[in-house]
């Protein structure tokens, strides 16, 4: 059971600690590149779902419908960042037609999805979210390097970031669905304490890529590892 309790340690914490990057990403706000500013209002998103999650579950003690909505504006996020802030050019129309196609199953999702029941619940947006925006990373990894961007750019290697995250995101939200109806509790601890484990990981890194990114000169942040 310890994975249980430190994973709901966590949990109880994640809205503290997604403030405490909020607060250090304002503070440092003004000063980072673009690319960096979108991540910080995905943060902003990231705090509202989880306690828009706690407040729904305790209240209605159903949170369910909070999975496929938090796939659909973190999907439209990512799109915001790789088709305006990631110097795409023409593959731009590739992003757009890819999110659209995302969205719009989703969106569907939204409507349809059995929440009555947690056992019956079967959604697939998160993943479908989480797939979309893993081929972003790998269309602007594929675009960047085969015209020799340098490999210390920020934006490049905030791309890694992204592309690792949710490469590990889907590994473990394929398996949602079988989870919500198994009755291993065990699986679902170690499942539950993996997953909160590497998404507090991922929020962290992104604040402190913020943070270094906001604290470097201009002159010096392509070339500079973040």
């Amino acid at each position: 059971m310890e994975a249980y309790y430190i994973a709901q340690q966590i949990d109880k914490v994640m809205p503290y600690l997604l403030l405490f990057c909020i607060i250090i990403g304002a503070i440092k706000y003004k000063r980072i590149e673009t690319h960096f500013k979108v991540l910080w209002f995905y943060l902003i998103l990231s705090l509202v779902a989880n306690i828009g999650m706690k407040l729904l579950g305790d209240v209605f003690g159903n949170n369910l419908i909070l999975i496929p909505l938090f796939g659909f504006f973190e999907l439209a996020l990512f799109t915001i960042l790789y088709m305006y802030y990631m110097n795409l050019g023409k593959l731009r129309v590739t992003i757009l037609v890819l999110s659209l196609l995302g969205g719009g199953y989703i969106l569907y999702e939204c409507c349809t999805v059995n929440i009555a029941e947690p056992g019956e619940f079967q959604s697939y947006a998160r993943a479908v979210d989480a797939f979309i925006i893993v081929v972003f990373s790998m269309i602007y990894f594929f675009d960047k390097l085969s015209k020799g961007t340098d490999l210390n750019d920020s934006a490049l290697q905030l791309n890694a970031k992204i592309l690792v995250f949710f490469s590990l995101n889907l590994i473990f939200l394929l398996p949602m669905n079988f989870l919500i109806g198994e009755n291993s509790i065990n699986l679902k601890f170690y499942f539950w304490f993996a997953y909160i484990s590497i998404v507090t990981l991922f929020y962290l890194i992104i604040t402190f890529s913020i943070w270094k990114n906001g604290r470097t000169p201009k002159r010096l942040r392509s070339g500079s590892e973040l």
